[in-house]
């Protein structure tokens, strides 16, 4: 194939009656003589372990106002997932189990859903699993603050000082859950 696509590139230059290096020439010539446009997209970096949690306020799905930073003195585990994710949907009942059992303990979880579908899908699939923690819809500006998470499920465990402890990028079972959570409480 590689065979294919090199005889048809000479047969392309051969008709064009150039040569490989004059076609070079040619394209870096007129390359030059465009102008050139740059285009600087900032990358959002996900914060640091050890760094303060970047602290946000949102709207949950029972209309709660959840902000990070009101929840400090408490060990908070903030779950970037979606209902259309297989790995986000194993790990569910992980956290419920584990937000039913240290809740008192002072454990909270904050589900940020990262669904096109809208807040009714996420809606149904909360009432459907019974989750019982806060989960709100991820605003822009939250998905920014923790470097636009390009894979889910993604969790930050935060300690009682507001500090990150840990990322987990990907799937977690629920004893590893509970590992880094109790280490934490």
């Amino acid at each position: 194939m590689v065979l294919a696509l090199a005889g048809g590139l000479t047969a392309v230059l051969m008709e064009r009656g150039e040569s490989a290096a004059e076609t070079a020439r040619r394209s870096t010539s007129s390359d030059a003589a465009r102008p050139q446009i740059k285009i600087s997209i900032p990358t959002a970096q996900p914060p640091k372990m050890g760094a303060p949690a970047p602290d946000f306020a949102v709207t949950d799905l029972q209309g709660r106002v959840v902000q990070l930073s009101k929840l400090r003195g408490k060990v908070v585990v903030v779950n970037f997932w979606a209902t259309w994710c297989g790995p986000c949907r194993m790990e569910i009942p992980g956290l419920v189990k584990l937000y039913d059992r240290y809740r008192e303990k002072g454990l909270e979880i904050v589900g940020l859903s990262l669904d096109n579908a809208g807040p009714d899908v996420v809606k149904t699939f909360i009432k459907e699993h019974r989750i019982p923690y806060p989960v709100a819809m991820a605003t822009s500006e939250v998905r920014r603050r923790y470097g636009h998470p390009r894979s889910i499920p993604t969790t930050y465990f935060i300690d009682r000082r507001g500090r990150i402890a840990k990322r987990q990028v990907g799937y977690m079972p629920e004893n590893m859950l509970e590992k880094v959570i109790a280490s934490l409480l």
